[in-house]
C-alpha cells in the first residue's frame, strides 16, 4: 500500500514539471505568433493541472489562467467568439481559488476584461461596457493579498469610454474618461504609475471637450496630456 501511495506522489511530481514545462512552451509560441500551436501547449498544461499536485490538490486560478491565455491566441487570431467562450470558461475556475481557495479578484477582472474587447471587437458596444464596467468592480476587490491595481482599474474604465465614443456618446464617454485618468493616476499595486496610458486617457478626454464644441477647455485636457507623456521620457 506504501508502494502505491508512493507511486502516486511520484506522478503528481511528474504532473507538476509537465504543467510548468508545457506552460513555458505556450508563452514561447505565443511571443513566436504561432498562436494556434500555443494553445495546444496551454490545453495540455489545464490537464496537468486538473490531476493536482503532489498533495492532490489543483490550483484553480492556475487553470484559469492557462484558459485565459487559449483566450488570447484566439483572440489574437481574430477569433472574437470562441475565444470569448475560453475567458468565460477561465472566469469559472478562477472563482474557485488558488490551492488553499484564495480569489484572486484582480485575475478575475482582466478576464471579463478581455470577453469586453472581444464584443468590442465584434461592434456590442453596449454587451462591451457591461463586462468593462464587471470588470472594474471584481479589479477593485484587489489581489491574493487584497491589494488593487489601480492602473488596470483604469484600462477598464477607459474602454468603457472608448465604447461610449465609438456610440457617438460624447458627454458621457469624458466622464469615464475622468474616472479613468483618476484611477490610473493612482498607480498599479506597487504604486507606480503607467504615464503613457495616463496621457492616452487624458488626449481623449480633450477629444471628447473638442467634439462637445469646447475647444479651449480641449487644449486644457491636451496639454495634460502632453505633460504626462513628458513624464515618460523623463523616465527612460
Amino acid at each position: 500500500m506504501r508502494q502505491v501511495h508512493s507511486f502516486e506522489k511520484y506522478c503528481r511530481n511528474i504532473n507538476q514539471i509537465l504543467a510548468e514545462n508545457s506552460e513555458n512552451a505556450g508563452w514561447t509560441l505565443m511571443d513566436l505568433g504561432a498562436y494556434e500551436e500555443a494553445r495546444r501547449w496551454f490545453e495540455i498544461t489545464v490537464q496537468a493541472i486538473l490531476r493536482g499536485d503532489r498533495l492532490g490538490r489543483v490550483d484553480h486560478e492556475a487553470q484559469g489562467g492557462c484558459l485565459h491565455q487559449i483566450g488570447q491566441c484566439l483572440m489574437l487570431e481574430g477569433k472574437f467568439d470562441s475565444a470569448r467562450w475560453w475567458y468565460e470558461q477561465a472566469i469559472q475556475a478562477k472563482r474557485k481559488g488558488n490551492m488553499v481557495r484564495w480569489v484572486n479578484h484582480d485575475s478575475i477582472g482582466r478576464s471579463m476584461h478581455q470577453i469586453g474587447r472581444c464584443l468590442e471587437s465584434v461592434g456590442n458596444m453596449d454587451m462591451a461596457r457591461q463586462w468593462y464596467s464587471t470588470a472594474v468592480e471584481e479589479k477593485r476587490l484587489g489581489d491574493l493579498e487584497g491589494r488593487a491595481d489601480f492602473d488596470s482599474v483604469g484600462r477598464s474604465l477607459h474602454r468603457v469610454g472608448i465604447c461610449l465614443m465609438k456610440s457617438q456618446l460624447h458627454d458621457s464617454a469624458r466622464r469615464w474618461f475622468e474616472m479613468a485618468a483618476e484611477a490610473k493616476s493612482k498607480g498599479n499595486s506597487d504604486g507606480e504609475v503607467d504615464f503613457g496610458s495616463l496621457s492616452n486617457t487624458l488626449h481623449q478626454i480633450g477629444n471628447c471637450v473638442a467634439k462637445m464644441g469646447n475647444p479651449n477647455g480641449a487644449a486644457h485636457w491636451e496639454e495634460r496630456a502632453v505633460l504626462a507623456s513628458r513624464r515618460v521620457e523623463s523616465n527612460e
